[in-house]
């Protein structure tokens, strides 16, 4: 099992990392952007390779616990070099995870999770690295989840909701194709957006969802087997004047 991070994670690879991908169709290959987001297969043994176009994010290398293995060989005419490959165990990489985001789906969320977006995929947790911002600043909110199979097209959306609930500024992108999720297998997306300057100092509600981006219908999320809505809400972000 291997996944590899590129900055063109559904089709369009440069030469070497299409090269990796042409000689063994045991393989069963997952795509991800790495500078927006994580996947790690499910085995024990598995592989992760960065591409140079597409190195780690900083804001999600305190969740990754792969072992770096080596270089793969390439000409100096390379242009997406360095291909860094590491060893992977999904286990590990779960339980470090919920080391770090145990307890914090509190109120007003109110739920328990795994959290069910459509049958597709559970929601595991989150980690909003900028509890506390000012206008202008930006915010960072990882999400976790647990895949389950395929969606033909999907993209996942944050919003930073207003006291009138409508948003006032959200974050719409899917990182790891969803054509291309395989059961069992775990990511994290990091969703990126900015307060605007005019925000007024408060507490400001996040909620996340899924949503198909051809017809908009949004995945329904389920909790203990009961649909309670079209997004999950989370606890608040702080805005200080």
């Amino acid at each position: 099992m291997l996944a590899i991070s590129t900055t063109t994670p559904s089709q369009y690879h440069s030469p070497a990392v299409a090269f990796l991908t042409l000689h063994n169709p045991k393989v069963e290959l997952r795509w991800f952007d790495g500078q927006h987001s994580l996947l790690v297969p499910h085995g024990n043994e598995s592989g992760l390779i960065f591409s140079g176009f597409a190195p780690l994010s900083p804001y999600l290398e305190g969740y990754f616990v792969a072992d770096y293995v080596d270089e793969v060989p390439q000409r100096p005419s390379e242009i997406d070099r360095p291909l860094t490959v590491y060893s992977a165990d999904g286990q590990v990489f779960l339980d470090h995870w919920h080391q770090q985001i145990e307890d914090k789906l509190a109120s007003p969320a109110e739920v328990e999770v795994p959290v069910h977006f459509g049958d597709a995929v559970e929601f595991l947790g989150y980690d909003l690295q900028t509890p506390m911002v000012t206008p202008g600043e930006p915010v960072r909110l990882a999400t976790f989840w647990r895949l389950n199979h395929p969606l033909e097209e999907a993209v996942m959306y944050t919003h930073i909701v207003g006291p009138d609930g409508q948003p006032i500024a959200q974050a719409d992108r899917l990182d790891a194709p969803s054509t291309f999720w395989v059961n069992g297998d775990l990511l994290i997306q990091l969703h990126e957006m900015t307060v605007p300057d005019s925000t007024a100092g408060g507490e400001y509600l996040l909620s996340v969802g899924i949503y198909n981006p051809t017809n908009l219908q949004r995945l329904p999320v389920t909790v203990g087997g009961k649909v309670i809505d079209d997004h999950l809400q989370l606890p608040p972000l702080t805005v200080t004047p």
